[in-house]
């Protein structure tokens, strides 16, 4: 067995939305949340996390080193809960964790992420504590709170060539089957899409033809490493008005290669799932 318990990950190769970097301990942890069909052992999981962060000297912006700690289920009152989860990492520097059922897939993604996009990540957190802070009832999320929320549930970043700007202008008018089906070999070549939302990708466990992901453009390269692409977003969130919510809808399944049905252009004429704009 590996450090914190866990084994090699056996099973098919990874599905094509999986970002397989130059790091191999980060690679296995994602095959791992991605191929296991069964219950994890899940103080294990957390273990394997916490050594990955150790490693790298992780840390929150308040400046404590982060930390993934196993939790109970979060309490009833979800706005009251999310303002002390995140007030919670930023002063303690501890992600909690749950142990049990969907929870546990959730938080494990989310700390997966820690260890993708660690500045990001605490870039998201701190701005969730300055919003908290300037709300006279912080039980009650603000627009900013929700637009913050929404991106780190659920965002993906758009990658590749700034000179080719047709192809984002055609995702900004929904222009789906001529993105996606008809121009699809030049889209792939010039531009790649990676997950960011710890929710998108636990969708992707089980993926279905309507998961749609909050796309923002970054300037980074095809093949460039999470360290590159977490800095690229950070400066993104350094400049962007969250508020006015600067990012597009993509139906993640019609990436090219990502769903088998897309090989066909009716896969794209579904109204329900490829909206006009």
């Amino acid at each position: 067995m590996e450090a914190g318990g866990l084994g090699q990950v056996q099973g098919p190769s990874a599905p094509p939305w999986v970002w397989l970097t130059d790091d191999e301990a980060l690679n296995r942890l994602a095959l791992m949340l991605y191929q296991s069909g069964g219950v994890l052992d899940w103080h294990a999981v957390i273990e394997d996390l916490n050594q990955q962060a150790l490693s790298r000297e992780l840390r929150v912006e308040s400046g404590l080193p982060l930390k993934f700690v196993a939790a109970s289920e979060h309490s009833a009152n979800a706005s009251q809960s999310a303002v002390a989860y995140e007030t919670g990492i930023h002063l303690t520097g501890q992600v909690p964790c749950r142990i049990q059922d969907d929870g546990a897939w959730h938080d494990a993604f989310n700390a997966l992420q820690w260890l993708l996009f660690p500045r990001s990540k605490a870039r998201l957190n701190a701005m969730q504590v300055a919003a908290i802070q300037e709300q006279p009832n912080a039980a009650v999320r603000s627009r900013l709170r929700d637009a913050i929320t929404l991106f780190d549930e659920g965002g993906a970043v758009w990658l590749g060539a700034a000179s080719e700007g047709e192809q984002w202008v055609q995702l900004e008018l929904r222009q789906w089957p001529e993105l996606l089906f008809v121009q699809r070999e030049v889209l792939v070549s010039n531009h790649v899409v990676r997950l960011f939302g710890h929710a998108l990708m636990q969708k992707m466990r089980r993926p279905y033809k309507s998961i749609t992901g909050w796309v923002v453009r970054l300037p980074a390269a095809l093949d460039a490493q999470p360290s590159d692409v977490d800095q690229a977003l950070l400066n993104w969130l350094e400049d962007a008005d969250l508020e006015q919510r600067p990012w597009l809808p993509l139906p993640v399944m019609g990436w090219p290669g990502w769903d088998r049905g897309s090989e066909q252009r009716e896969f794209y004429e579904d109204a329900k799932v490829f909206r006009t704009a």
